[in-house]
């Protein structure tokens, strides 16, 4: 029979593997993370092209957007509560940068009517485009939202999944300096 030190060890200790495994795992995301976010910086990750209809019917092209300036794609969905919150925030660029050089396209995984009949998506002066599923393929989006960056040259410069204060602050960092001609950060 089990006394109750026994007990509180073996408790203890699956306490203790818990943590392990939950920092490895942090850990691996992290450096997965800075892997891809460096492997993308250096250029290597190529970009397909992609087109989609826009709510209001125009066709929105990526080949007619790159290297014009700078340019941001973000994979959303309307169900999706981080994409809701980083949407306002991604207009409020839109707004202060797009006369001066900045493109911003929401790339929507629900079909047109869905991405429509919602009072943040259909009302958002950003273009927003049913993507459809090989788009989120190509991009291998896993996880929403996932926000690309392009650099004016067309390279992509940087991938956010998800939304922080943080990722935000480094995206408007970007646009700011390019549209100013600074080196990025």
């Amino acid at each position: 029979m089990i006394n109750q030190d026994e007990r509180e060890a073996g408790s203890v200790l699956k306490r203790g593997n818990r943590l392990v495994t939950l920092i490895v795992v942090g850990a691996l995301a992290i450096s997965g993370a800075m892997l891809l976010r460096s492997y993308v910086s250096a250029g290597y990750q190529p970009t397909p092209e992609f087109e989609g209809t826009q709510l209001n019917g125009e066709t929105w092209r990526l080949v007619d957007h790159r290297g014009k300036g700078p340019l941001i794609v973000t994979f959303a969905a309307t169900w999706c509560m981080p994409c809701r919150i980083e949407l306002p925030e991604l207009q409020r660029l839109y707004e202060t940068y797009h006369e001066r050089g900045l493109e911003i396209v929401v790339v929507g995984n629900e079909d047109q009517p869905t991405l429509r009949a919602d009072p943040l998506f259909g009302a958002t002066p950003v273009p927003v485009i049913h993507g459809g599923g090989k788009v989120h393929l190509d991009y291998q989006v896993d996880a929403l939202p996932r926000t690309l960056v392009f650099a004016a040259d067309g390279t992509l410069a940087g991938v956010y999944d998800g939304v922080s204060a943080r990722g935000l602050d480094e995206i408007e960092r970007f646009v700011r300096a390019m549209i100013e001609g600074a080196p990025a950060p």
